[in-house]
């Protein structure tokens, strides 16, 4: 049986997988977020009188089927070498950088362009901008090579980040927490689905009902979003789909600070267990 992992380390590392999300509700504006005065360092700072440092990094956020790709070790394929994009492991070298806890955002399963190599099936997600600045021969080269990938169903997504969390309860042991989303945006107006392409609110909502599963299978921890927003009145607090008020990301800070110190990482303890599958 493994010894319990215990709290009250005076140094904690978290990992931010994700964008904008992450950083405007863990980063205050001095930090470079967008939204917060006090972040997550800043609320540690004056809840526990300096006693804990905090390092945050962060990563760019990926779906889920580019991850599942990294972990299986998917070669690369030669041709795919020459438009300099950033395709190294990101995450997964950490395990020899003692990270405490690994922080998903949900949002790149809906956002993230990805496409295929034609001939290998290597996905990859180019910048966002990658027609505005690529020179027309490398725009070329590339649409030759690649093509747009489909887009990942709930259950896809679920299926992959279960392969994702068992990586990391097993190679990299760090503390796993999803953000879900707002699932209200008020340009949505549709009350009877029958036969409509799935709008927003639909994937998201598939989409934090897939991490509630995750989290029965897998015990992983969820940062609700959705009640946040909820609870505060979507109406006050939503600028508009996915974008949350100065407020609300203040209120998403704090939710984060509850669940660490509740799991045990400000407190001379074993934390609380992530208890769940554990694939082999």
């Amino acid at each position: 049986m493994e010894n319990p992992k215990m709290g009250g380390k005076s140094h904690l590392r978290i990992l931010l997988k994700g964008d904008n999300d992450l950083s405007n509700s863990l980063l205050s504006l001095a930090e470079g977020g967008q939204k917060i005065q006090q972040g997550l360092r800043e609320l540690v700072r004056e809840k526990y009188q300096e006693s804990f440092k905090i390092d945050i990094l962060q990563e760019k956020g990926e779906r889920s089927d580019i991850l599942v790709q990294k972990i299986t070790q998917v070669p690369i394929p030669e041709t795919l070498r020459s438009f300099g994009l950033d395709i190294g492991n990101g995450f997964l070298n950490l395990n020899e950088s003692k990270i405490d806890i690994i922080v998903f955002s949900i949002l790149p399963e809906i956002e993230q362009i990805v496409y295929q190599h034609r001939e290998s099936g290597y996905l990859i997600a180019p910048p966002e901008d990658w027609e505005q600045q690529w020179t027309e021969d490398k725009k070329d080269n590339f649409r030759q090579n690649f093509e747009l990938a489909f887009r990942l169903t709930a259950q896809q997504s679920q299926e992959n980040f279960s392969q994702v969390i068992n990586y990391i309860k097993d190679k990299i042991g760090a503390y796993i927490i999803f953000f879900n989303a707002c699932t209200i945006d008020g340009n949505d107006h549709i009350c009877n689905y029958y036969e409509k392409p799935e709008t927003l609110p639909i994937k998201l909502t598939k989409l934090n009902l897939a991490l509630l599963k995750l989290s029965l299978e897998w015990g992983i921890s969820l940062i609700d979003v959705d009640q946040q927003i909820a609870e505060l009145g979507a109406s006050q607090h939503l600028i508009k789909a996915l974008e949350y008020t100065s407020a609300a990301n203040q209120a998403i800070c704090q939710e984060f600070l509850r669940v660490i110190a509740d799991v045990g990482f400000f407190e001379n303890r074993p934390l609380l267990a992530q208890i769940g599958k554990r694939r082999k």
